[in-house]
């Protein structure tokens, strides 16, 4: 199966997770950083995954540096 790969509003509506968001995950290191730079940037099914999984992990009590530790 070939792997999937979204632009940033894809990902935005994908996971509900706002833009800002998204960037603020990244530059923390609680996301991966995309493929690529800018509007180019491409995200995968990982980026997805893990932006599915955070709002599930704060509400058991987690902090994001917990998290990026996970």
């Amino acid at each position: 199966m070939e792997a999937r790969s979204y632009d940033i509003q894809e990902l935005v509506s994908m996971s509900g997770t706002p833009r800002r968001t998204i960037y603020f995950y990244a530059q923390q290191g609680i996301l991966p950083p995309p493929q690529g730079a800018g509007l180019a940037a491409r995200y995968s099914d990982e980026h997805l995954l893990r932006l599915r999984l955070i709002p599930v992990l704060r509400q058991r009590g987690l902090r994001l540096d917990q998290i990026r530790e996970e």
